[in-house]
Parts: structure tokens; sequence; C-alpha cells
């Protein structure tokens, strides 16, 4: 079975972007628009990697850091590694230093496309060589 990355992000083109820069033989990519706010949700699917935008809408920035907290605090989910992309630099400046205590990468938009594949490729490497 290959490992799967789960992508959760607002908008259309974002996901299509993740798409077209993610696709591979060597992994499942599972795209989503915030479908899976329940995190028996994503139990289900076992993600080998989320990639979570914390900005979600113009009227509610808040669900993806609801979201975030939620599979932190999920007993099967807060160990699967977690990308953060966001554009919101003074909002998550403030807590950079918290979130990557808690394990989480951090990607401000608009980032490097080929150093998030890279980044992508080695936690998918690593997990894959822990289950080995």
């Amino acid at each position: 079975m290959l490992p799967r990355v789960l992508v959760i992000d607002d908008f259309q083109t974002t996901l299509d972007l993740y798409h077209d820069l993610l696709e591979s033989d060597k992994y499942e990519l599972e795209l989503s628009n915030f479908e899976f706010e329940d995190p028996t949700m994503i139990e289900q699917l076992k993600p080998a990697l989320i990639i979570l935008d914390l900005q979600v809408d113009n009227f509610n920035r808040t669900r993806g850091g609801q979201l975030l907290d939620k599979l932190k605090m999920s007993r099967n989910i807060c160990s699967i590694p977690t990308i953060i992309c966001t554009p919101f630099m003074v909002d998550i400046r403030e807590q950079e230093n918290y979130l990557q205590d808690q394990g989480l990468l951090i990607f401000y938009k608009p980032f490097n496309l080929d150093k998030l594949v890279q980044k992508v490729q080695q936690i998918l490497e690593t997990s894959l060589s822990k289950t080995e």
C-alpha cells in the first residue's frame, strides 16, 4: 500500500497546484477542501503526511487552526507529520516557535515549490523506513 498524503486547502486552484506538484506513483494523494473536519475521518484515511492551509477563507481564518488543534489533540493523529502552508506570516510568526516545537513544518505562501516537494519526499521516505 502506498503512503497517503492528505492536502487540506479551501481553494480549488491551490488544490490543483498541489495535485500537479505532488502527483506521484510513489504515494497516494488525497485532496480536500475541508470535508475532513472530524479527526476520525482523517484517522480512517491513515495519511503518512498532512499538508494543511491555515487560511481557510476571508470570513473564518480560524477554521484551519481549529482543525489543527483537533489533529494535535487526537491520540491517533498527533504523530502524523504535518506541514502548515499559510500566507499569514504575521499571525503565524507570533506562534512559529510553538508550532515548530509541536513538530510542525511551516511554509509561507508563496513558497518555493521545489523545497516543498523535497520536504514531502523526505518525510515520506523517513516514514517508510520506520515502518519497514
